[in-house]
């Protein structure tokens, strides 16, 4: 099912850890994905299983199995019928750390490339959603033009002026089933306002903030004004400050843009199981402390480099960190109660049976066995003590 895993891994814990927990889950989710309609692909196993292979990498397997099967099961269930890779950038799997109940919650969130392959699956009479446009200044680009119901196509002429000029829009061009052309457009003025939300967000986590004196400070403002400013830059990601990454970051919400909100069938039953994960409220997000990537390399950012806290409405600059896991060496506390004294003021001590040793589960897993030969293997499931 997921060997290619094993390999790479050479064997590795996670990679094997990562497998068992996928054998409990894919056979429920593959059927429960065959009811919509999404048959199981190889694919799409190698999707879910690098889903959980990311997590056990991030929690620890232990982590993972103490997670709500229901969650665990939407988000294998998201990234297998959309066939988004997490090792590909193109989904965030979003962590949130309980204080009172002492455990995570998880929740799939689309990123990247992930928006062009949701609205080609799901895209209202959708036939191919082509390869972004991406306008740079000095670039040739005309809109489509109308003439009653018929449209004059978009014409883009990139030329070497543009290579070193900055990306200024992002046009896809989608073709229909009935052979017409849509072009679907977002500018870079646009990721001012998702800039502006961010911050907005940030001041919610930062006591001396003044979200009404911010809200005025950045009315009328130009994206460059947002990044230039050196107030401002306290509650924005170092991934769009950073002139590394400051681009790609912008191109790739820029992409985002212009297919979120693109019509999508809401009568297809697939898209109606995730489209909790890609309509939810931003206000669901998880909230990430000190830990920002770039969107080129997706490594976090240099040591000691503090980042206040975020809400996460933009995964690809704000990965969520995890959470520091409570010391097994922790004795729980136990409260004793004294003893009591019988008529004739004697002290009986109470015995207690010893204890005897509990033996660990094991469940006996039969995937299908992709041999050929027709009998499913048995893979025996693990303790959380095994890893």
């Amino acid at each position: 099912m997921s060997n290619e895993i094993i390999k790479a891994n050479e064997g590795g814990a996670l990679a094997i850890a990562a497998n068992k927990i996928a054998n409990i889950y894919l056979s429920d989710v593959a059927n429960l994905n065959a009811a919509v309609g999404v048959p199981m692909t190889d694919e799409a196993k190698r999707c879910g299983v690098n889903a959980l292979l990311s997590l056990c990498g991030d929690m620890g397997a232990s982590e993972v199995q103490k997670l709500p099967r229901e969650q665990l099961v939407q988000v294998i269930q998201f990234v297998t019928i959309n066939g988004l890779d997490i090792f590909s950038g193109q989904v965030f799997i979003d962590k949130r750390w309980d204080s009172e109940k002492k455990t995570y919650s998880v929740k799939a969130t689309p990123m990247g490339s992930a928006y062009e392959v949701m609205v080609k699956r799901f895209g209202v009479d959708v036939k191919t959603v082509h390869p972004a446009w991406i306008i740079h200044e000095g670039d040739d680009f005309t809109l489509p033009q109308f003439d009653g119901l018929k449209i004059i196509p978009a014409t883009f002429k990139p030329t070497l002026k543009g290579i070193s000029g900055k990306a200024i829009a992002v046009c896809y061009p989608i073709e229909k089933t009935n052979g017409d052309a849509e072009y679907v457009v977002s500018t870079r003025e646009e990721v001012a306002r998702n800039l502006m939300a961010q911050i907005l967000n940030a001041a919610l986590r930062n006591k001396s903030a003044n979200r009404a004196d911010l809200m005025k400070k950045m009315e009328g403002r130009t994206l460059e004004d947002l990044l230039a400013d050196e107030y401002l830059a306290q509650f924005i990601s170092p991934a769009y400050r950073s002139p590394a990454s400051r681009e790609s970051m912008i191109i790739a919400k820029m992409k985002k843009n212009a297919l979120l909100h693109y019509t999508r069938d809401l009568g297809n039953k697939a898209y109606a199981t995730v489209a909790n994960a890609v309509e939810s409220d931003n206000s669901n997000d998880m909230i990430s402390k000190n830990v920002v990537a770039s969107v080129d390399n997706n490594e976090p950012a240099a040591k000691g480099e503090k980042v206040n806290d975020f809400t996460v409405d933009d995964p690809e600059a704000l990965p969520a960190e995890k959470e520091p896991e409570t010391s097994a060496s922790e004795e729980p506390v136990v409260e004793t109660k004294a003893p009591e004294a019988n008529e004739n003021g004697e002290i009986k001590e109470e015995v207690k049976p010893a204890s005897e040793p509990v033996n660990p589960e094991v469940v006996s897993v039969k995937p299908k066995d992709e041999s050929g030969d027709g009998e499913p293997s048995t893979i025996d499931f693990f303790n959380s003590e095994d890893l």
